[in-house]
């Protein structure tokens, strides 16, 4: 079996670019208790009729991410 490169290093200077983490807006907590829950975070607030529907089909609140 014959190992082929994909890829060609054409400089012996390498760039490093920062990682950047994207701007937090607020998310969805299972429960109303602040800690112990399972959350996750979204860049986006979606609108207050998708908000509401997962509050009352899923149990999921919204919360906004002070600053």
């Amino acid at each position: 079996m014959e190992m082929k490169e994909d890829y060609t290093v054409t400089d012996k200077t390498w760039t490093v670019k920062p990682i950047t983490l994207p701007k937090v807006i607020g998310g969805y907590r299972l429960g109303k208790q602040i800690s112990n829950n399972l959350q996750f975070t979204m860049t986006h607030k979606p609108i207050w009729l998708h908000r509401q529907m997962m509050r009352i089909c899923f149990g999921w609140y919204w919360f906004d991410v002070e600053r």
